[in-house]
């Protein structure tokens, strides 16, 4: 095969169901120049033989699959990028579907601009396509318009509620390679590509957008829907996300406040998350739970508190200590 345009790059756990549907949307693009890396991390379902079965057909998919689950799709990930022969990075979920254009409006929306992350809209469906459940951003927001943004300018779309999708973006390989702080296995938390996601973006010079559409499936069996510990593992990323934009913007920045307003925000809404949820977790789960909020509850100053918009009375309960403040939660809760 040429030097592929594009490396498509799909990290797979326990996908049996969907990953059929997801490898041949990619294989069945109009730019034929591409490949597909798919990492199965350790399945246990019938994923590996699918993808196989696939590869046998196919020479421009590539499949590898690991010893060990890594715990998050994060290292599969950037086990297929480092194996990556395209200078062009897009990054496909093992559950979703592009459409058969999706690539090439990707690459030539990059041509066009010099951009060095080309985002598309995404479409939420469940069940089929036609169920649409919502779309980010709003499809009134003509996301193919003339906009190019700094990365400064684009990452503050990603904080508080995302603006804009970086599902399935397209991105320069020599960025992305070169801007992670989180390539080891020890970032094995669920959402830690929410990370380097950002990162990419803060990295880049130009940030573009495409009338492209990713199809992004809502299932029962995405880890995202399951009440777990790594449900919690967000205030993580969050923590690292305030780091970034500290470092980036400084702390006193009005780009750190809405950083640090969303991390207030997260602890808050996973000590109600935690109260009202106690009867379905285990004692370990729940005790663990528990001590990951504690960490990030006291990592939370005053100052960040008293800033937040939360109203009075709730930014009265962050400033009471730990085990306090989740007996006030508790007590509402009954109520």
């Amino acid at each position: 095969m040429n030097h592929p345009d594009i490396s498509v790059v799909m990290p797979a756990y326990n996908a049996m169901s969907f990953i059929a549907d997801a490898v041949n949307s990619v294989l069945k693009q109009s730019l034929c120049n591409l490949e597909l890396i798919v990492v199965d991390d350790c399945s246990t379902d019938d994923t590996w033989n699918i993808i196989s079965r696939i590869a046998e057909v196919d020479s421009r998919l590539k499949i590898i699959k690991l010893e060990d689950n890594s715990g998050s799709a994060k290292y599969p990930r950037e086990v297929a990028v480092n194996m990556a022969s395209a200078d062009w990075i897009c990054w496909v979920d093992a559950d979703d579907i592009i459409p058969y254009d999706y690539l090439e409006k990707l690459l030539l929306r990059q041509q066009n601009t010099d951009a060095d992350i080309v985002c598309s809209q995404m479409i939420a469906f469940q069940n089929n396509i036609n169920n649409v459940r919502y779309t980010l951003p709003d499809i009134s927001l003509n996301n193919n318009g003339d906009d190019i943004l700094p990365g400064r300018v684009a990452v503050m779309k990603t904080i508080g509620s995302w603006s804009l999708n970086a599902n399935g973006f397209l991105v320069r390989k020599s960025l992305w390679s070169g801007t992670s702080l989180f390539l080891n296995r020890d970032a094995n938390w669920m959402d830690a590509d929410d990370v380097s996601t950002r990162e990419m973006i803060l990295s880049a010079n130009k940030v573009a957008f495409s009338d492209a559409v990713y199809y992004y499936r809502i299932h029962s069996e995405a880890i995202t829907k399951k009440l777990s510990v790594k449900k919690f593992h967000t205030l993580i990323t969050d923590e690292c996300v305030v780091r970034m934009i500290d470092g980036e913007f400084g702390e006193k920045s009005p780009q750190a406040r809405i950083t640090r307003n969303q991390y207030v925000h997260r602890i808050l809404s996973f000590m109600r998350l935690v109260v009202v949820n106690k009867g379905r977790l285990s004692c370990d789960d729940f005790s663990e739970i528990i001590l990951l909020i504690k960490k990030h509850f006291s990592a939370c100053s005053a100052a960040d508190i008293l800033y937040s918009d939360l109203k009075p009375m709730l930014k009265l309960i962050m400033l009471l200590p730990f085990n306090s403040a989740l007996g006030v939660i508790n007590f509402i809760n009954r109520k």
